[in-house]
Parts: C-alpha cells; sequence; structure tokens
C-alpha cells in the first residue's frame, strides 16, 4: 500500500483537467463558507429575538420606574436592530 497525499487524493478523485480541479474545489469552499455564513446570520437573529423579548418583558414589568424603562427599552430597540438587520444580511 502506498502513502497518497491529501492533495493528490482530491486531485484523483476530481479527475479531469487541473482548472476543472480547482473549480470544483474552490465550489466546495465556497459552498462551505456560504454555510457557516448562513449559520452565524440565523444565531445573530435568534439572540437579536432574544434581547428584544427579554427587553419588552421586563419594559412592562418595570412599569413605576423611569430609569429601569429607559434601559428596558434601549435594550429592546438594539434586539430589534440587531433581528432586523440579520433578516437584511439573510435576504440578501
Amino acid at each position: 500500500m502506498q502513502f497518497v497525499s491529501e492533495r493528490k487524493q482530491i486531485a484523483l478523485r476530481a479527475g479531469g483537467k487541473p482548472f476543472e480541479r480547482n473549480a470544483l474545489r474552490l465550489f466546495a469552499i465556497n459552498r462551505s463558507e456560504r454555510r457557516i455564513k448562513m449559520v452565524v446570520k440565523i444565531i445573530g437573529l435568534v439572540i437579536g429575538i432574544l434581547i428584544a423579548a427579554f427587553g419588552g418583558y421586563y419594559f412592562s414589568k418595570e412599569k413605576d420606574d423611569a430609569e429601569s424603562r429607559k434601559i428596558y427599552g434601549i435594550a429592546m430597540a438594539v434586539g430589534v436592530i440587531i433581528a432586523v438587520a440579520c433578516v437584511i444580511f439573510l435576504i440578501v
């Protein structure tokens, strides 16, 4: 049994001309990068929704304290901004 490097194994599996092998490799890399970017955007969307939800919950719970309502209102707005930005990045 002979040891074959990983690059050579990829080249042997891809077959064809060197350009085609490189194109197939780049396509696989681009596809995995896009998948990672999409997962990051979805995680950001979930985090934004959670921040907005908790900010809204405590905003409604602290009815008497004006300073707390201001802080929780800002937290809720930041959560909404994060969520909307992530939705826009997912669409584009």
